[in-house]
């Protein structure tokens, strides 16, 4: 992972994570759960938004949570202390370097965290050290890429080009999702299994929370990237008001879609 964070450690940012959580939850709750008397690690927990919900659907398991930034962890800790969860840890290690014994772990969880990696075959493959033979590690990944949008503007797809290119140059990968078999595969993870979760507006179902999806946090996301994309000729300003407003009219006009998936995949560490 990069030291620059593509979308920064300001407060904004933190508050999308935590509405980013509490909006994904209908689609992620079924995903989060574990045995009972599993010892967790979360790699890259960031300002502990999916930590807490983890730690109080499996309140029998002990969760030790990761990350690289200090300020990201003291926003953590502060919310862990907040709603009193007493099965979640921190701490500050660079994922790449984790500062545990082999094989001390049941299970590993990422939540949109490989596609900040540049290399995330190689950041697994450690990561799989401290999980125990037989436990598994499960990851959820989104794809920028792979949104559609209704319209599908000039201006909506010179602002998702755009993301797509920052990311990469930031030495991630903004369409993680549609590779994340095929990581983990790569990493040399056992038995890997995948799974894709539709978002679509369109639903009789789940259309109001994919349209939440699409207004508290697609649209912050490009929201909190404006500045490094114009900064960096990825867009221009007008196409990127433009763009952005276009976005907003879909969220309002029930004519207009959107659709979007998450994905998750899941397998056993790789064991040299």
């Amino acid at each position: 992972m990069t030291e620059q964070y593509v979308h920064g450690y300001s407060p904004e940012e933190a508050n999308r994570l935590m509405k980013q959580a509490d909006v994904l939850k209908p689609y992620l709750e079924g995903k989060m759960h574990f045995s009972a008397g599993s010892k967790v690690l979360e790699a890259g927990c960031g300002v502990g938004a999916q930590s807490v919900i983890l730690a109080k659907l499996n309140p029998g398991c002990e969760f030790t949570c990761v990350d690289i930034s200090s300020s990201s962890l003291a926003r953590a800790k502060q919310l862990a202390n907040e709603r009193e969860m007493a099965n979640v840890k921190y701490v500050e290690a660079d994922i790449h370097d984790l500062p545990f014994h082999k094989n001390v772990f049941d299970y590993c969880f990422f939540c949109f965290v490989l596609e900040h990696f540049k290399e995330p075959e190689k950041m697994l493959q450690q990561v799989s050290k401290v999980i125990k033979p037989e436990g598994s590690i499960r990851a959820i990944e989104c794809d920028l890429g792979a949104a559609e949008f209704s319209p599908f503007t000039p201006d909506i797809k010179a602002i998702v080009d755009g993301a797509i290119s920052l990311s990469t140059q930031s030495e991630g990968n903004a369409c993680m999702g549609r590779l994340l078999e095929e990581t983990m595969k790569k990493a040399k993870l056992r038995d890997v299994k995948a799974k894709k979760i539709a978002i679509d507006t369109r639903d009789t179902t789940n259309g109001i929370h994919a349209l939440m999806v699409l207004k508290e946090i697609v649209i912050p996301v490009y929201k909190g990237m404006k500045n490094n994309m114009i900064s960096k000729c990825l867009i221009e300003s007008l196409q990127y008001d433009n763009g952005i407003k276009q976005l907003e009219s879909i969220v309002e006009n029930h004519n207009k879609y959107f659709i979007d998936a998450i994905y998750i995949a899941e397998g056993k560490p790789y064991k040299p």
